[in-house]
């Protein structure tokens, strides 16, 4: 099927020490990449058939002391039309059996979700707006503002932020000010 269609894929999983196993074609991977405004964030469900023993118990490593998993990077496309489709954390994994073929079902999230702080004091005269990119700006990645947001409060004698979580600022000023935000692997976008 690989060859009639052009399709490629390559998925890369490096455990919590550090080892690298990197799955191609013809090994059987499915994969559903989530990532819409509502959801703020992106989030894979990727289920690998037929991997051995050994590397099941790589992938299934759970770092106790930093109290998470390895992580994964996922590229598909056609032919010469490859790019990366998914970036992050393995947040649970899941062994089963489909018939006689065992498979490995991991779901993952965008691995900078829960770390990005920000505390920061604006001036005078501030626009909302310049809040909601500083921000966003937290993740470490570029900010995409989509849409009119001059209607947004001005504040005539600056605004201070406490050192607080960035996905908690901006999911509670969504109803506020009127917007949706998404956070996926290579950008931020505020609509």
């Amino acid at each position: 099927m690989t060859k009639l269609f052009g399709r490629k894929y390559s998925l890369t999983v490096t455990s919590v020490d550090g080892e690298e196993l990197v799955i191609v074609p013809p090994m059987q991977v499915q994969f559903q990449v989530t990532n819409m405004p509502q959801d703020q964030v992106s989030t894979a469900t990727i289920t690998v058939f037929g991997v051995s023993a050994k590397y099941r118990q790589l992938i299934q490593h759970y770092d106790t002391s930093e109290k998470h998993y390895g992580s994964v990077r996922l590229e598909a496309g056609y032919d010469e039309s490859v790019g990366e489709v998914f970036s992050g954390q393995i947040q649970s994994v899941e062994v089963g059996r489909e018939g006689v073929n065992v498979y490995l079902r991991l779901k993952c999230l965008l691995a900078i979700w829960s770390d990005a702080t920000i505390g920061k004091t604006w001036g005078n005269k501030t626009q909302a707006s310049e809040i909601l990119h500083d921000v966003a700006r937290s993740f470490y990645y570029p900010v995409e503002m989509v849409g009119d947001f001059s209607d947004l409060p001005t504040f005539n004698y600056g605004h201070t932020l406490a050192h607080s979580s960035s996905r908690d600022f901006l999911n509670k000023m969504k109803a506020a000010w009127g917007y949706e935000w998404l956070l996926d692997h290579n950008r931020v976008v505020i609509i």
